[in-house]
């Protein structure tokens, strides 16, 4: 089997959180490593908190190696990717929250690595005061480069997805099911376009259906994408405000849409405003939080193509949107290799693209 498949197999064993792999993956470090293990020393691990009496009976049975080959096969038919925690491409802002999910799937583009990401959420039922100012948000940071975070709900979540789309920007949608499946059904239209130009991505498996217990998770992994959650109309108890409450802890920023105070959708965003969030009523006050990070403000990569010398052209073109490591690169490229460096140096300055641990690039723009 691929590495890949080993953290497939081990993820999706019946009844094994995150803990219980975790315990694992300290004794063991590779799933792979864990699958051949002894059967003695593994039964040993499980006779403690936090294993119950049928984890080690789930896990043999899960061992099954056409099962394994089955769900890959599936998983390919769907068009279906995989990112581990020890892939280059992991999402470093994800990488960094106290519980990462092992495995992210998805559909789509791979998620750049933006200077910017910003998740934008609130209220499904919201007024429509509310869904033009998220759509507004989504457009005017996306116009940016900035990346647009949400988790594909009716109401702001879809509005803020549509705003970076409709201009040009990039947007992901986090998922409480399976990356195959749209939830809601209604956002067909926008779940489609989101594979087209942004990403679909999930900590659930294939098939996974939505279930009221995936979404307090999912809402961990929106703001661990961002450096910044932005709401703008919820209720004063309200699902965003779990994802506020995983803002927090992660050490992200917090900014909230004013609104009326007789409002009932309006009381949540307010509080947060009262507890020290940051008041913004436009996409500026958000932006002045990160001016040091903007080297180049454009709209698309056709765009700062124009503002490109032509040999970092050529090789801004041989960089995509899935990272390349540096020899793959100079075979490409062919270029003498200290030409490659300097052009490499002058679009990171540019914000054109970013170099990734072990000498990967990937587009940012």
């Amino acid at each position: 089997m691929k590495e890949q498949d080993y953290w497939l197999w081990l993820t999706g064993i019946k009844g094994f959180g995150n803990k219980k792999i975790k315990i694992l993956l300290e004794s063991y470090f590779k799933p792979k490593d864990i699958f051949e293990a002894d059967e003695k020393d593994i039964k040993q691990i499980m006779s403690v908190y936090p294993f119950v009496k049928n984890d080690y009976s789930e896990f043999r049975a899960s061992k099954d190696l056409a099962v394994i080959e089955k769900l890959s096969k599936n998983m390919e038919d769907n068009q279906i990717n995989v990112i581990t925690i020890d892939s280059n491409n992991y999402p470093s802002r994800l990488k960094s929250i106290y519980d990462p999910p092992f495995v992210i799937f998805y559909k789509g583009r791979i998620i750049p690595e933006s200077k910017v990401s910003i998740g934008i959420v609130g209220a499904r039922k919201c007024t429509a005061y509310g869904a033009v100012i998220a759509k507004d948000f989504g457009a005017r940071l996306a116009e940016k480069g900035v990346s647009i975070v949400s988790g594909m709900a009716l109401g702001i979540d879809a509005n803020a997805h549509w705003g970076a789309l409709e201009n040009g920007g990039y947007s992901v949608a986090v998922m409480g099911c399976g990356v195959n499946i749209c939830y809601p059904p209604e956002n067909n239209r926008l779940w489609r376009e989101l594979i087209k130009k942004g990403t679909i991505i999930s900590e659930f498996a294939i098939n996974e259906q939505p279930s009221k217990g995936h979404f307090p998770k999912r809402n961990r992994i929106i703001s661990g994408l961002c450096d910044g959650i932005l709401v703008v109309e919820a209720k004063e108890r309200s699902g965003s405000l779990i994802t506020v409450d995983n803002a927090l802890e992660q050490g992200r920023d917090v900014f909230a849409v004013p609104g009326k105070i007789q409002e009932q959708l309006s009381k949540g965003t307010n509080n947060l405003i009262k507890m020290g969030a940051k008041l913004v009523t436009c996409a500026d006050d958000i932006l002045e939080e990160y001016e040091d990070r903007f080297f180049l403000t454009t709209k698309t990569s056709s765009h700062i193509s124009l503002k490109f010398e032509e040999r970092e052209k050529q090789l801004y073109n041989i960089i995509q949107w899935e990272p390349i490591d540096y020899e793959s690169l100079i075979n490409k490229a062919k270029m003498p290799i200290d030409e490659i460096s300097y052009l490499l140096i002058k679009l990171e300055l540019k914000g054109a693209v970013k170099q990734l641990p072990n000498r990967y690039f990937i587009r940012v723009i």
